[in-house]
């Protein structure tokens, strides 16, 4: 799928940023690109404009103090990593830089993106949740700041206001005696977090402070005054007395001991490779070069290098190329040669460079930054062409694999595939080596361990991947290997700079939404919907049972009570037709759908079955939902939900069943605050659910189902 089409706004600074966020307030920010570029691409994100600020000078800094360091938000994680910029501690945020996704996306990705992306299975709020960060955010009102744990208010929801920006992170120093401990669990090097635990213990401080993540919720923030057992048993328990029943499971308790364990094993030290648990790293050397540069021949025929070249869009041109009327200029240089064109906003780098300079070598797979396929160095970096759009690479340098035809290290690769039988249908074979020239150059001491991690974002459905890695290994092991030619363009580095902290945000965070007793929220057998999900849910109305199921059997009144529904048809109508509007964090959805309705009026009770489409980012849902009302000794009424629902398509990706639980969890309490409004006779809220989440995202589907089962 191709992104819908948008304006596009580059920001000079981090003032003009704020102005154009003024004249469009319903458009987003963009600097990597890396966690946003793939909703766009799977349409689960529309906005009308982005707003880039990746070239905002005032991002780019960083302050080293004697009790802290300050990251401007527009640092990215591949320069935590490499050292670039100081790391406030012991190798720590070195450490876990390196297990963000995979090179190519560490490389584009932003410190500052992915705190305010607020993505529950993400890394840095977790890791700097335990360091007691804070964040720098500045809008219409002047700048604040606020600690990085009050900032989160659910999955992907932050107290970022409109307009607001957040500039920078400061992440204060450990004394010297303290530890640190780092587990992440996830299916593969690279994927999402299914548990994250970060454990830092600091005894001149008299901190002992753990952090759980990848619960579908803000981190889970520990404080002990003693230093916390390495015992599952009490890790379990420790995550039990403080979470609602089903949001942490065994395995974020897993993550928790072994955090536990890795604090105590490796005092004060950093960990390295792409694993927890090892010895210190050394570090990594800059990024060198891509050998790009303004003599080389021309790519195409007929043009001489040295000019640029204008390229004209091509008749006919249909999505990949961007269709639409707004359009901007963009100036890069592709394998040596300068280009100019007019690009609409939405075209990506690998459809550029495939539809308009005809370098097909660049292979398009997945299109949203996960198989590597479409992988080239921008600025010397890998980067996912996919996922990067045209309009923000104006004046950078590509090179693509057509761009390696006189290097003698990327031939010293190609000769090595051959040998070892590294490819087969091919498809992912150029990115592949752009990847591997990338590991030559940067990790020349790679062992089979390192060059496998550092592969893990390029996949192979033929090869099994064992003749790539020896092949990468052979040319490592040559001593005679050639060594890659200096790249010829300036990469911007991050600038030291005095930063001035705001004041602190003394604003009172807004409590946390209201939840039903934790022990009547628990995980169902399965059944309804085959291999769905299953929720069940009880929460306690003041109403009566015969005003509540009054309220419940009045159809209007009923889908009004739930946060962004709305009838589609007449309320007599069976199946009933709705339309609901969703969001979640950048994702935006809107969905319509039949559902088939019973009421059992003598039991209080009722069945709904429900389907629903979102036909922009193409993903359906289906679900089955059973409610049954009955009363309480004090006269009020007790709701019974049973949901089980199943998600597919595009959004199936981004919504981990627990985020689903989360949200169903949030808009259940607004929608049981709904209907005792309704029962007594009072106006309805239609305010988004607490902490922003106003998403039904994950619920997308099931939402019908459960919007109908209130």
């Amino acid at each position: 799928m191709k992104a819908a089409s948008f304006g596009y706004s580059r920001a000079r600074s981090t003032a003009h940023a704020l102005e154009l966020l003024v004249e469009h307030p319903e458009g987003r920010l963009i600097a990597g690109g890396q966690s946003l570029g793939p909703m766009l691409n799977l349409r689960l994100a529309r906005p009308a404009t982005l707003v880039d600020i990746r070239a905002c000078p005032e991002l780019r800094r960083y302050e080293e103090t004697p009790d802290a360091v300050v990251y401007g938000a527009g640092i990215t994680h591949a320069e935590i990593e490499d050292g670039t910029v100081p790391d406030p501690s012991p190798g720590w945020l070195r450490r876990a830089a390196r297990n963000i996704a995979y090179r190519a996306i560490r490389n584009r990705g932003t410190i500052g993106g992915s705190i305010a992306h607020a993505d529950p299975a993400a890394d840095w709020p977790v890791v700097l949740a335990a360091l007691d960060a804070e964040v720098w955010i500045e809008g219409p009102d002047g700048a604040r700041a606020e600690s990085l744990v009050s900032f989160y208010r659910g999955p992907f929801a932050t107290s970022l206001g409109e307009g607001e920006i957040l500039t920078a992170v400061r992440v204060p120093r450990p004394s010297p005696t303290a530890r640190f401990g780092y587990s992440k669990l996830a299916a593969k090097s690279g994927e999402f977090a299914q548990a994250l635990a970060v454990v830092v213990e600091d005894r001149d401080h008299a901190t002992h402070r753990t952090v759980v993540g990848a619960i579908e919720r803000p981190p889970l923030v520990i404080e002990s005054e003693t230093p916390f057992s390495p015992d599952l048993a009490d890790a379990r328990a420790l995550i039990a007395a403080r979470l609602p029943a089903g949001a942490g499971g065994p395995v974020h308790a897993a993550a928790l001991a072994r955090a536990v364990r890795d604090a105590r094993a490796v005092p004060g030290s950093d960990s390295p490779g792409g694993h927890a648990g090892s010895g210190p790293s050394s570090r990594l050397p800059s990024p060198a070069s891509d050998g790009a540069g303004p003599d080389r021949e021309s790519p195409i025929p007929g043009h001489r290098a040295g000019s640029a070249i204008a390229v004209a869009e091509p008749a006919g041109s249909g999505s990949g190329s961007g269709s639409g009327s707004i359009r901007t200029t963009i100036r890069l240089t592709v394998n040596g040669q300068r280009f100019e064109a007019e690009v609409a906003p939405r075209t990506h780098l690998a459809d550029f460079l495939r539809e308009r300079l005809h370098l097909t070598g660049t292979h398009l797979g997945c299109e949203h930054g996960v198989c590597g396929a479409c992988t080239v160095l921008i600025d010397g970096i890998p980067a996912r062409s996919c996922i990067a759009f045209a309009a923000a690479c104006d004046g950078a340098q590509v090179r693509t694999i057509e761009g390696f035809a006189d290097d003698a290290l990327m031939n010293a690769l190609r000769g090595a595939f051959t040998r070892r039988h590294a490819l087969q249908c091919g498809y992912c074979t150029p990115g592949m080596l752009v990847s591997a020239w990338d590991i030559a150059r940067r990790a020349p001491d790679a062992d089979e361990s390192r060059i496998r991690d550092e592969l893990a974002g390029n996949l192979c459905r033929c090869t099994g991947y064992r003749g790539i890695v020896e092949a990468v290994a052979d040319v490592l092991a040559d001593p005679a290997r050639p060594a890659p030619a200096a790249f010829s363009g300036a990469r911007r580095m991050p600038a030291a700079a005095r930063m001035v902290r705001p004041a602190p945000d003394l604003r009172e965070a807004p409590s946390p939404p209201p939840r039903s007793d934790p022990s009547g929220r628990l995980r169902s057998e399965p059944g309804g919907v085959a291999d769905a999900s299953a929720i069940t849910w009880r929460t306690e109305v003041s109403a009566s049972p015969e005003t509540l199921w009054a309220t419940l059997r009045d159809v209007p009144r009923m889908v009004a009570a739930l946060p962004g529904a709305e009838l589609a048809g007449p309320a007599e109508a069976r199946p009933l037709r709705l339309r609901l509007v969703t969001a979640i964090g950048p994702m935006r959805a809107s969905f319509a759908g039949e559902a088939d309705v019973s009421f059992d009026d003598d039991a209080r009770s009722g069945r709904i079955g429900g389907r629903a489409h979102d036909p922009a980012s193409r993903s359906t849902s289906e679900g089955r939902v059973r409610f049954r009302v009955t009363g309480t000794p004090a006269g009020g009424s007790e709701l019974d939900l049973a949901i089980h629902y199943r998600i597919r398509g595009p959004l199936a990706q981004f919504s981990r069943g627990p985020v689903v639980d989360a949200v169903i969890e949030q808009l259940l309490a607004r929608f049981a605050e709904n209907l005792a409004a309704a029962a007594a006779g009072e106006a309805i809220s239609q305010a988004p659910p607490p902490g922003g989440v106003r998403l039904l995202l994950a619920g997308l589907g099931s939402v019908l189902r459960r919007w109908f089962t209130r």
